[in-house]
């Protein structure tokens, strides 16, 4: 038995009420048990652990994960009563007859898009058919708390893998854009209402370009292959960029898909390139000038493109391709999350956690109290300084936890085929004997730059736990 001190949380307390069970034996420091685990434990039954606040109280590590709630099925008590977090219900937000209605209508616009151009039929078709899938999303009384299922309703899918691409980014982005609106007031909320069905048609014709373009969908894209797959924005916005029946934002979206922070080196395709291909059609396509002013003002950069990005790298990452198995809900948030200081803006990667990441993994919790992961913040000379950190309480507000700082450390980063965290310097660890504790949500100066995954960083959570259980 390794006995390891209990560390008192109010959420971890909290969790035990509500579940109404103590999950692990209790010990002194000499092993010997003073409060067993018990199910349908009373409310006093779990107050007593906080007799031993002061003079301490351990627990086996072997039982971390089911202290932790990590060996929860489904979080699930005994008597099959789902844990929800607070604020959040069970509620599924999407029939499968509208994951068919969307799939059928996709299939049918993506056939004729690899054969002819859109009209203004098809144009005005597509806004009535997404305009349709909000209203009815928008009057449900769980609409900003329940279940996003979509995924559940397209994993039987027998679409092709660009139609089903497409109806999950589609769905996704309109959920993340309308609960994104719970963090602003009300006066802008009516504004923005207007920008919902934008995001929708943005989000289904953004990738129409892979109808056209021969890449291969069977294997990794080879280096000049991926140079080709960055023109995709472009190509996309000139098959719709003549049709006037589509509003310019719209197309303006479509176009400028992945540039969603300014100076951040993932965004695509080249800058030169659109203006190139632009100039060249100005005499052909009102539109181009509007979007040349756009590049020439600087107003390339929105919060729309961070989250239909979103919502298309996690619609991508959840649905299997012939030469790569789907990740879970919960794997592509934190790949999401493992990526975001490189690509997104940290307004956006916080509405996805805060208000849909959770309702889009089955009401599961992304980030848990016991999860050890890397903070990142502004040093005084602009540069950026990296922490370890543990997870002391969480949420449903996944980016605003309660951590404890342990120790500083500098990443490895790869410039290709995309910027990203290649690895953490091990060497660099210099530990913080102060272990601040830190509440994200009253430090706006962090945040969650990475979540250490034993799999996937072995050296480093072994690094990691190594540090936090020598304090």
């Amino acid at each position: 038995m390794d006995l390891k001190q209990f560390q008192f949380t109010e959420h971890l307390i909290e969790r035990f009420k509500n579940e109404n069970h103590i999950p692990v034996n209790f010990y002194n420091r000499f092993g010997q048990i003073l409060i067993h685990k018990k199910e349908n434990a009373s409310v006093h039954e779990v107050n007593q652990l906080l007799k031993f606040r002061d003079t301490g109280i351990y627990y086996d590590q072997n039982d971390y994960d089911t202290l932790t709630g990590k060996n929860r099925i489904s979080h699930t008590t005994l008597n099959t009563q789902r844990y929800i977090p607070k604020g959040l219900t069970d509620t599924k937000l999407f029939s499968q007859q509208t994951a068919d209605k969307l799939s059928r209508f996709t299939s049918d616009l993506f056939n004729r898009l690899k054969r002819e151009s859109i009209d203004s039929v098809t144009a005005r078709n597509i806004a009535t058919m997404l305009a349709d899938i909000f209203t009815d999303f928008s009057k449900q009384p769980d609409a900003m708390t329940g279940l996003l299922n979509i995924l559940e309703l397209m994993d039987a899918s027998n679409d092709e893998y660009e139609v089903i691409l497409a109806v999950k980014r589609t769905v996704i982005s309109m959920a993340l854009k309308t609960r994104g609106m719970l963090a602003i007031n009300s006066e802008e909320r009516n504004r923005l209402n207007d920008e919902i069905t934008t995001v929708m048609i943005a989000s289904l014709l953004s990738d129409i370009a892979f109808l056209k373009m021969d890449l291969p969908r069977d294997r990794k894209l080879t280096p000049q292959e991926y140079i080709k797959m960055k023109r995709h924005p472009l190509i996309s916005y000139l098959m719709i960029a003549n049709e006037h029946a589509l509003p310019h934002n719209v197309k303006h979206l479509v176009l400028f898909q992945h540039y969603r922070q300014k100076d951040k080196p993932n965004n695509y395709p080249d800058m030169f390139l659109i203006q190139s291909e632009l100039k060249k059609r100005l005499s052909k396509i009102s539109d181009t000038a509007l979007q040349l002013h756009a590049l020439k003002t600087g107003a390339i950069y929105s919060h729309n493109a961070n989250i239909t990005g979103i919502a298309s790298k996690f619609s991508y990452l959840t649905t299997p391709a012939p030469y790569r198995e789907s990740y879970s809900a919960i794997e592509a948030v934190r790949a999401i999350i493992n990526n975001a200081t490189f690509t997104y803006s940290n307004q956006a990667i916080r509405e996805f956690l805060d208000y849909s990441a959770i309702s889009l993994c089955d009401n599961s919790e992304i980030i848990k109290s016991g999860d050890i992961i890397i903070t990142e913040t502004a040093s005084f000379d602009g540069g950026k300084n990296y922490e370890i950190c543990m997870v002391m309480e969480s949420s449903r507000f996944q980016s605003r936890p309660v951590i404890k700082r342990f120790a500083t450390l500098s990443p490895r980063i790869k410039t290709n085929p995309k910027t990203a965290f290649d690895d953490f310097n091990l060497l660099s660890i210099e530990p913080d004997k102060r272990h601040a504790d830190i509440d994200l949500n009253r430090d706006n100066s962090r945040f969650i730059a990475y979540i250490i995954d034993s799999d996937h960083d072995p050296a480093l959570f072994k690094a990691a736990t190594s540090l936090i259980s020598r304090t």
